[in-house]
């Protein structure tokens, strides 16, 4: 972590982030996702998130219109739970589309933008869930 945070600060990731008007989240480390959430809070921007897992993924759309972070969601980072499997192609292929449609919707300004929501993908049973996500009062990043 101090390596990586001496390579990339969050003065430099404010100053990167600050040309775009929306970032999205295909990072694949907890590290570089709440680096990005928390830079997206104090910018004010949207921060398309995507995360997988073997045969998982989740897509939602944090700091968007006043709406939760990834902190209140998930507080502190964690290493993800793994079977060892490796991450089957076709679940980042779904997540990236759904991440590239919400970034469309915030784009076009229309639709349901998926602030407040979570959408997990299960590739083995090829189901969608959805979460409901409040935001945070106690939150350090957005409250």
């Amino acid at each position: 972590i101090e390596a990586y945070q001496d390579t990339f600060s969050d003065e430099k990731g404010q100053r990167i982030a600050s040309n775009y008007d929306i970032i999205i989240d295909a990072t694949d480390n907890f590290t570089s996702k709440y680096l990005i959430s928390d830079i997206c809070v104090a910018l004010g921007k949207p921060d398309v998130y995507g995360t997988v897992s073997a045969y998982e993924g989740r897509v939602s759309v944090f700091s968007f219109d006043n709406g939760p972070c990834l902190r209140c969601l998930f507080p502190e980072p964690a290493e993800a739970p793994s079977d060892g499997s490796p991450i089957l192609g076709t679940v980042t292929g779904v997540i990236g589309s759904l991440q590239a449609n919400e970034a469309i919707k915030i784009i076009l300004g229309i639709g349901e933008i998926l602030s407040g929501r979570l959408l997990t993908f299960n590739a083995k049973n090829t189901a969608f869930t959805e979460y409901y996500i409040s935001k945070n009062p106690d939150c350090p990043a957005c409250s």
